[in-house]
């Protein structure tokens, strides 16, 4: 829904703009007539466009005889209070915004936003001070409350029974693998891994290195979800999945490894968007470090 706000929001831009024009326009009704049609089949267009990206769950909440209304509603506003207009507008935006906001279920309480906004905007004068003070504390609240939501989204994820199910399976798989291979070494955060092949010198990549990787991934039903197709492709070490920078940092050039990353190093609690790897979801990774160098 956030989209039709915007779109919304740029209508209302664009009457403003027409309204300060008035005075220069055509006197020809004809063209006005067909100018205005025009204006409300394209926006009408792209409005519904917008609306039917929306997902159906969500989709289902909105009545477009009631998305119309709200447009009348506007457009119906006397241009001449310019006040009243800028408001709306100003509305429309902060609006939005909280929507935003409450999606990550942290309420809004509007009466404490608009008393706190009146307050603030009738203030007989706003220094520098102020402002910053302002920004400071809002960008302190937010990434606090942003933080708390993702804090409850990401337990309510782990407590899912897909999640419990791959990260029970994750830990089964290893404890076998290890059993079977007392080759396999585990790391102080968990990573196992085993060196299949040894490398050359004593050097190993930092976090401000490019690595360039042979590498295979698969998961511990034997599905393969990523491969290099036996290329060498190039990885910043600091910015994967926190188990393969941390094998990466251990090995020297030319050294191959299989490593076992727990879920909780890997994608963790969210998984991957296209849905290969599930949320917790162990991972197996074959890897070749042909080479590395730095990034600065």
């Amino acid at each position: 829904m956030k989209k039709i706000l915007i779109a919304g929001a740029i209508a209302i831009a664009s009457i403003a703009a027409l309204t300060a024009c008035s005075g220069s326009a055509s006197e020809d009704k004809n063209l006005g007539d067909s100018l205005s049609t025009s204006f409300g089949t394209m926006n009408g267009y792209q409005i519904n466009s917008q609306f039917e990206m929306i997902p159906t769950e969500e989709r289902a909440k909105y009545d477009k005889d009631q998305i119309i209304a709200g447009i009348k509603h506007i457009l119906a506003v006397d241009t001449a209070n310019q006040g009243y207009l800028a408001g709306l507008q100003i509305g429309l935006g902060m609006y939005g915004n909280i929507l935003s906001i409450e999606s990550d279920n942290v309420k809004v309480d509007r009466k404490k936003l608009i008393s706190a906004l009146e307050a603030a905007l009738k203030a007989d004068s706003v220094s520098q001070g102020d402002m910053l003070e302002a920004q400071a504390r809002w960008n302190t609240l937010y990434t606090k409350a942003m933080g708390i939501a993702q804090e409850e989204a990401d337990a309510a994820r782990a407590s899912s029974p897909e999640a419990k199910k791959n990260a029970e399976e994750g830990k089964k798989f290893i404890e076998k693998q290890k059993a079977a291979d007392p080759e396999i070494k585990t790391t102080a955060s968990g990573l196992c891994y085993k060196i299949t092949a040894p490398g050359n010198g004593d050097a190993t990549p930092g976090d401000n290195d490019i690595a360039d990787v042979i590498y295979t991934g698969r998961l511990v039903d034997g599905t393969q979800f990523d491969s290099s197709n036996g290329e060498t492709v190039q990885f910043p070490v600091n910015r994967v999945i926190p188990g393969f920078t941390e094998a990466l940092k251990m090995m020297k050039k030319g050294q191959k490894m299989t490593i076992y990353i727990p879920g909780d190093l890997a994608y963790g609690v969210n998984g991957t968007p296209d849905g290969k790897i599930g949320p917790n979801a162990t991972l197996v990774f074959d890897i070749e470090l042909v080479d590395f160098n730095s990034m600065e």
